[in-house]
């Protein structure tokens, strides 16, 4: 017989909960006319990430997985479409912010969309 604890685990394979950093893309200027690019962390927040659909596609020839997820988070979080969520401690992949319900009135937590990426 399995062990409860154990079963509890492997129903919450799909969900990530600990800390995430968010990351905000900016344009530094180089003070000879010309701008850097960087990834500026933002803020670090306590969250749950989940993951809502994983699929494949061949594009170019080759195997492009997609992995849609949905980050739940507090609702005064400033997080915004096009920002970057780590897990804190793992740069190996990041997940990119394409919408939120930020803003909305009576929220009890903050959903955003976010689409998996590979570092």
């Amino acid at each position: 017989m399995i062990p409860s604890m154990i079963i509890i685990q492997i129903l919450l394979l799909p969900n990530l909960q600990g800390r995430v950093e968010i990351y905000r893309f900016t344009l530094t200027e180089d003070g000879r006319g010309g701008a850097t690019e960087t990834w500026r962390k933002v803020a670090e927040y306590n969250a749950r990430v989940t993951n809502q659909s994983d699929t494949e596609s061949i594009v170019g020839g080759g195997i492009q997985p997609s992995a849609q997820w949905t980050l739940i988070v507090a609702t005064s979080a400033d997080v915004m479409p096009q920002d970057r969520v780590y897990l804190v401690g793992d740069a190996s992949r990041y997940w990119d912010v394409i919408g939120t319900d930020f803003g909305q009135t009576e929220l009890l937590v903050q959903h955003c969309g976010l689409v998996e990426r590979v570092a």
